[in-house]
């Protein structure tokens, strides 16, 4: 519906009209502060959130991709809690917002309870949760090399919870051998064409029946 702002109130408000029947609503404007976030209106907030962001990374178990383990990851999933590398962090936007928010350490600006979660968490914390029941030898996926098996692999992860454990919710590291791959989630793009269809187990290099 086409709004206009009406010049004549001493505050202004946005006239909405609405078809059928045609109505004219006043709606008072949304107040800045909900637009912004703290850190954008408080640059001495972002520096604070940038000096503990760096503080962060600097942690040897953040200095790696919490997927690929790639060196020096300057991205990350806030409500994950995990720091990634920008390819790996390219597959976390295509999992939704709901399943993961993805920001840049120096690129984006921080809300406090961003930074409080991801403080409480980090790549150690994410990988004794969503690799606790990943086999020994596990063959993680280059995503620069092979991008469907890496996003396959972020999916098996922190959707589908492949390698959480049942206590937690997860499926304990069991998944189907008859199961193909490309047909497990929604969203999940098709395999290349002439791609084989395998079992997750083996696609990854190991045996069904873990370490």
């Amino acid at each position: 519906a086409p709004v206009l702002q009406s010049r004549r109130a001493a505050q202004p408000y946005y006239i909405a009209v609405l078809p059928h029947p045609l109505t004219l609503t006043l709606f008072p404007p949304v107040p800045l502060h909900t637009r912004m976030s703290s850190a954008a209106k408080d640059p001495k907030l972002h520096a604070a959130h940038q000096a503990i962001l760096k503080s962060l990374l600097a942690l040897p178990e953040n200095s790696l991709c919490a997927d690929c383990l790639a060196p020096r990851p300057r991205w990350a999933s806030t409500n994950l809690g995990v720091f990634l590398c920008i390819e790996c962090s390219g597959f976390h936007r295509k999992l939704g917002t709901h399943i993961s928010t993805v920001r840049s350490t120096s690129l984006d600006t921080w809300t406090p309870a961003q930074i409080t979660a991801i403080q409480a968490r980090g790549n150690a914390w994410a990988k004794a949760r969503y690799e606790a029941c990943m086999p020994q030898g596990f063959s993680r996926p280059d995503p620069r090399s092979n991008a469907y098996r890496m996003e396959r692999m972020i999916r098996d992860k922190y959707e589908r919870k492949l390698w959480v454990t049942k206590a937690e919710g997860g499926l304990g590291g069991e998944s189907s051998a008859s199961e193909p791959i490309h047909h497990r989630t929604s969203g999940f793009a098709p395999p290349p064409p002439g791609a084989p269809v395998v079992s997750s187990n083996a696609a990854y290099g190991y045996n069904a029946g873990g370490p």
